[in-house]
């Protein structure tokens, strides 16, 4: 009679079963469930209940007694295992099905949001297998049905009269696998495992995805974040039983469980790669199932194509692997699609996000302007990254910018229409959203060029410092707002997500598919060679457009078309503010018609926002622009590419020049989100531990750090750094990849020979007149420096005098020197660009001690940093210091490649977590890498050829005058001048209970204008507390106060209570008095800034 038992019911049976129905539980699980063989179930599975159980799992390690009747302890287990029904595997786990859990497993439930701790929660242990005993790999035990069967998949021929055992397994089966390198799959857990081998593959089962191989050596213990420790594991090989399959030309599939979601994050993924990379001669890959059945045996049981999954299997750092995952990171899933030349849509419904795609002058802006813009109730907020773009909107739109226009005036206007960059989120006052009145959240947020502006957002550096006060003011934003619209036409998931995470809203996406006419696309190699061909066929076009991110070379261009070609437009950062410029963005059609221009030559300044339409009327005649020319050196992804070729819609011809690799620096952490976040949090704790003394505040630092790193924004900006690395790696491949699936034409072409040198002429000349317009800037102070600094409306004459003060700032008293000249200037924008981060870290390495005092203050100044923006400069220079490389710079001593100390090196910056922060070095000789550590502090080994007993040797020693840079010695007295300027004025601050570092503020100000003249009112204010410290009283005095590189007025309330600050009211530029605390250090007295003291 057939048991009435469900396999799914894992409540308690009690003791009233049988032998029949603990087989009856286990042929089910096995055999029906997971689809095994019949013959594989009884060699490898055997059914279990009561003394086996308790036998395998408790008696040798039960404490036992001299009673018969055994301890309390073994009595206690011996009841739970003769409720518990299950199998046993051939290599001792026992599998629970039914009956009171024999143990508990810990599952932590993440939280997200920042101060929220992640919960525990207990879940019924389902594999168990004996205390203290290691685990072994399964491989399953086999009939001669099935040898033959897998014989018959691999192509190979078994032996003609097989040994066979008394219960009818094909014994020598493993032998013959490993005879003939027959392929193998391993995957994780028995069931699975033979599943596969039942099919005829032979497959190996793994007890965890973790357990194939093991730690040889381990390193420092690490503490994360919340506080918990682990120790890092440095060297890993192969378990013995899978050492002996690797062998030369095998093929081995690794297949762990589905993961929904990108599966390159996922930790099976992460064992799969580790256990790949391990297997020396044997061709590993790893396999991925399509889902959603979690397991291979429920794929194969619902009739998955399993050979599909094994030639889909792919080596974890292939390039397929990269592609995809930077695919996925890019993809676009519609709810909606449309196929119109011109995009149209509903007007965006309320409560939602609404995510638009469509391509480069489809008329998104037309529709947001006629289906939201006009929409005269509620309030509007467009948020942009560029405010060149931004003022083209407020034209179509009829929105005011929040500086520009004076859009300040209108924030409590209910239908007002505003416009700001998201650099400026901090002047909308934070009040206006505390209040949370009707028109605040009934309002409208769009978010124009969107992805374009989250990686501002979460990337730009001049974000810096702000950042996080920043992002919460846009969640707060996104969560009032009734909708929030995002258009781009290089729209992503992760973005839409992103924006519907942090406002709550389900999101809608719309993808309009139109692609009309498109012109062919033609790359070039980006060598040399090539350069040089294409710099002379843009000065051959007929009306040519070239598009460029290198400023220099967007001068040089411009230099030589005005001379060929006359008259034409160059649009830059540096061009920007002039009227011209200005009128040809604002309707560059009507520009062009009404002047003629020959050519036009731009920058990313131009990236986004400008359509150039421009036709000739006669269908019968040319294009109006013969050709657009991109110039790529490597300095921007993939979609501002793609942005900047198609501002002009009507050429003829595209033709890219694009390197293979982006110059942006290498991501720490590589091309995985979590493995980002790890090695920066990492970084950080490390920095924490190293300048924080007293434990409690270091705990907190933890727990703040602990909490920033699931929050949506760190999540968002590990994915960019992974888009960026992805595309770092494979820049012109991924490029033409995208223009080929928008439904381009591409083609490859080889340049011709040429030997023209006007382009690189005109470039060294155009770095001169910068090097020269900035050396003879009139001098001006910080106070002018500054507010030019964060003036987007700065003219290039503007801030070349910025520039120049700035640069003496940095090197105090080179004016006075024989070095100051233009072509210093040239040396250091544009010649030796880092020198002068050379000199800064070459100060921090000789003075370690200075360095740590100022690295404790900047790092407690900055304590609410975003993750993202942490710095490991600090810690490379401890490194070079662990390392020892001051020794290599004894001018007596000679170093040969094969040295003790210099081979010592090496192989430490091979360890991961020192490669980790000075990079790997590779295929670098020793030699060859120990100069490129000591390059980060601007010296080198100099190297000569000796004979030593008739043999020619390389031999490096450090010299006075070939191991540093020209003028170094000098150059270093202006450092050293700075920056023990920098610590008497901390240290002399710390004496009267004051701190020389930034203004701590409430957040979200409007400031005034640097330069305007105004007198300060009179406020009443409450009587002072009394400083700590002998000073004269500080109460109702005015002045000024710096705050975002702005003077702001400013009256002192009295001092705080650790007498460090002035308690102070600053006046934003809405009218409003907040109070605050500053330091001494940033006030300036006086009625006036005019006639404020020096």
């Amino acid at each position: 009679m057939t048991p009435n038992l469900n396999i799914h019911n894992l409540s308690s049976l009690g003791q009233e079963f049988t032998a029949e129905d603990v087989e009856y539980l286990a042929y089910q699980d096995c055999v029906v469930k997971s689809g095994i063989d019949p013959g594989i179930y009884r060699l490898c599975f055997e059914p279990a209940s009561g003394r086996p159980v308790y036998d395998l799992l408790f008696r040798d390690t039960d404490p036992t007694t001299n009673s018969s009747s055994g301890s309390a302890q073994a009595k206690r287990n011996y009841t739970k295992c003769e409720k518990a029904i299950g199998w046993i595997s051939t290599n001792g786990r026992f599998r629970q099905l039914v009956g009171e859990p024999l143990a508990f497993d810990i599952k932590e439930e993440k939280s997200k949001g920042f101060g929220k701790k992640s919960a525990e929660k207990l879940e019924p242990r389902r594999y168990h297998q004996p205390y203290g005993k290691p685990l072994e790999i399964f491989l399953p035990r086999v009939t001669v049905a099935i040898w033959e069967l897998v014989a018959v998949k691999a192509g190979l021929s078994m032996p003609e009269f097989p040994v066979i055992g008394l219960d009818g397994e094909a014994l020598g089966f493993w032998d013959w696998v490993l005879e003939t390198d027959c392929p193998i799959i391993i995957t994780e857990g028995e069931k699975k495992a033979a599943a596969l081998i039942s099919r005829g593959y032979a497959a190996i089962g793994l007890p965890g995805i973790h357990t194939g191989y093991r730690v040889t050596e381990w390193g420092d213990w690490v503490t994360k974040p919340d506080g918990t420790q682990y120790q890092k594991a440095k060297a890993r090989e192969l378990q013995a039983i899978l050492q002996r399959f690797d062998t030369a030309e095998r093929q081995i599939t690794i297949l762990f469980d589905y993961r929904v979601g990108d599966y390159s994050n996922s930790p099976e993924f992460k064992a799969a790669t580790t256990l790949s990379k391990l297997f020396k001669n044997a061709i590993a890959k790893i396999g991925k199932l399509p889902g959603p059945h979690k397991g291979v045996d429920d794929f194969l049981v619902a009739g998955g194509d399993i050979d599909a999954v094994i030639s889909a299997a792919l080596p974890p750092t292939s390039e397929d692997w990269q592609l995809k995952k930077w695919l996925r990171l890019r993809g676009f899933t519609p709810d909606i699609k449309i196929n119109s030349k011109y995009f149209d849509a509903p007007a965006p419904e309320s409560g939602t996000v609404t995510a638009v795609q469509s391509g480069l002058g489809t008329g998104k802006t037309y529709w947001a302007g006629a289906k939201i813009a006009s929409d005269a109730r509620g309030l509007q907020i467009n948020l942009g990254y560029r405010n060149s773009l931004l003022l083209q909107q407020c034209e179509k739109w009829g929105s005011y910018h929040f500086d520009e226009h004076n859009g300040w005036q209108f924030i409590k206007d209910p239908d007002a229409r505003l416009s700001l960059c998201v650099d400026s989120l901090l002047k909308l006052p934070l009040k206006m959203f505390e209040d949370a009145v009707e028109h605040v959240r009934g309002m409208t947020v769009i978010l124009d060029e969107s992805v374009s502006v989250i990686k501002h957002l979460l990337q730009s550096r001049t974000l810096l410092g702000k950042r996080i006060e920043i992002l919460e003011r846009l969640e707060i934003i996104c969560k009032l707002a009734d909708r929030v619209v995002l258009m781009d036409g290089n729209q992503s998931n992760i973005v839409v997500d992103y924006i519907a995470e942090i406002s709550g809203k389900p999101s809608v996406k719309i993808q309009n598919t139109f692609t009309g006419e498109t012109p062919p696309i033609f790359f070039v190699d980006a060598g040399k060679k090539s350069k040089k061909w294409l710099s002379a066929e843009i000065l051959k076009s007929r009306c040519p457009v070239v598009a460029t991110d290198s400023l220099k070379d967007a001068e040089a261009f411009a230099r030589q078309l005005e001379k060929t070609h006359g008259r034409g437009k160059l649009l830059t950062s540096k061009t920007a503010t002039k009227a011209e410029v200005k009128e040809f963005l604002k309707d560059p059609d009507a520009y062009i018609k009404k002047y003629g221009l020959a050519w036009i030559v731009y920058t990313p300044t131009a990236e986004s926002g400008i359509d150039i339409s421009i036709q000739n009327i006669d269908i019968s005649t040319q294009n109006y622009f013969s050709d657009v020319f991109c110039w790529f050196v490597g300095v921007l992804g993939v979609d501002e590419c793609i942005q900047m070729s198609r501002r002009v819609r009507h050429p003829e011809r595209i033709i890219i020049l694009c390197p293979e690799r982006g110059l942006t620096k290498k991501n720490t952490g590589g091309i995985f989100e979590a493995e980002i976040i790890k090695a920066l949090s990492e970084f950080e704790d490390t920095e924490a531990r190293l300048l924080i003394k007293d434990e409690s505040q270091l705990q907190k630092v933890r727990e703040d750090l602990a909490a920033q790193i699931v929050t949506p924004h760190t999540i968002m900006w590990a994915k960019l750094q992974a888009k960026a690395e992805l595309e770092r790696r494979h820049l012109k491949k991924y490029l033409l990849t995208a223009f080929e699936l928008a439904g381009y034409s591409v083609q490859c072409v080889t340049p011709a020979e040429c030997d023209y040198e006007g382009h690189a002429t005109a470039k060294e000349e155009c770095k001169d007149i910068e090097a020269q317009e900035i050396f003879n800037a009139p001098d001006i102070e910080l106070s002018e420096a500054l507010e030019i600094k964060r003036n987007f409306k700065a003219t290039w004459e503007d801030r070349c005098k910025a520039i120049k003060f700035f640069l003496k700032a940095r090197l105090p008293g080179i004016e006075d020197s024989a070095l100051w000249s233009w072509e210093f200037v040239r040396r250091v924008r544009f010649d030796e660009r880092s020198l002068l981060s050379q000199l800064d870290a070459a100060w921090q390495f000789n003075n370690p001690e200075d360095s740590e005092y100022l690295q404790r203050h900047k790092f407690l100044a900055d304590r609410q940093e975003f993750l993202g923006d942490f710095s490991d400069r600090y810690l490379k220079i401890r490194a070079l210091q662990v390392l020892g490389l001051e020794k290599f710079l004894d001018s007596s001593k000679d170093w040969r490649g094969d040295d003790l100390e210099v081979v010592e090196v090496y192989e430490r910056c091979k360890k991961k977590a020192v490669a980790k922060l000075l990079g790997h070095p590779g295929k670098m000789k020793p030699m060859q890498w120990l100069n490129k550590l000591l390059s980060l502090i601007g010296c080198k080994l100099v190297g000569r050829r000796t004979k030593q007993n008739g043999v020619l040797h390389w031999t490096y020693s450090f010299s006075e005058e070939l191991s540093t840079p020209v003028n170094w010695d000098e150059l270093t007295t202006f450092t050293a001048k700075r920056q023990a300027k920098k610590i008497a004025e901390l240290k002399e601050a710390e004496l009267i209970a004051t701190q020389a570092l930034e203004v701590v503020l409430s957040p979200a100000v409007c400031d005034t204008s640097l330069g305007e003249v105004r007198t300060l009112p009179d406020i009443e204010v409450e009587p002072p507390i009394q400083p700590q410290i002998a000073e004269a009283p500080i109460a109702n005095r005015t002045g000024w106060v710096s705050h975002w590189g702005k003077w702001v007025a400013a009256k002192v309330i009295g001092w705080c209570e650790n007498g460090t600050r002035y308690r102070i009211l600053y006046q934003t530029k809405c009218g409003e008095w907040i109070e605050a605390l500053a330091f001494p250090s940033q006030m300036r007295w006086g009625p006036t800034l005019e006639n404020q003291p020096q």
